[in-house]
């Protein structure tokens, strides 16, 4: 898996940051176990153009708040719920033309669209 320092991004490729829970106990109804989060770093580890660094929860908040203040108020506060929440964070990279990333957190149920850069 690439490991990448800061958020730096180039025209070629897309960012996220995302929030994720990885559920390590199955299901008591039905032993299920939801892969999203599992399936996404496969993919992520498996490609030659993408990456998926972890984020400190109270790190990408002071960064947030840092770099965007009061005019990213609702942005800081979704960050402050997800962490309350017990979420993880994660900073991802990948091609700009490949929206398999974006598909996989949208339609996941542990995982969360925090940022997209693209947008």
């Amino acid at each position: 898996m690439k490991i990448r320092n800061g958020f730096v991004s180039n025209s070629s490729s897309s960012s996220f940051i995302i929030a994720y829970k990885e559920q390590v106990k199955p299901c008591p109804t039905c032993g299920h176990i939801d892969s999203d989060v599992a399936t996404l770093k496969t993919i992520i580890e498996n490609s030659e153009e993408s990456c998926w660094e972890d984020q400190n929860p109270a790190e990408l908040f002071k960064r947030q708040e840092e770099d965007y203040g009061e005019e990213n108020k609702k942005m800081t506060n979704k960050i402050k719920k997800l962490m309350e929440d017990g979420y993880k964070f994660a900073y991802l990279t990948g091609p700009q033309c490949d929206c398999t990333i974006e598909t996989l957190v949208n339609k996941s149920k542990s995982m969360v669209m925090v940022q997209n850069y693209q947008e």
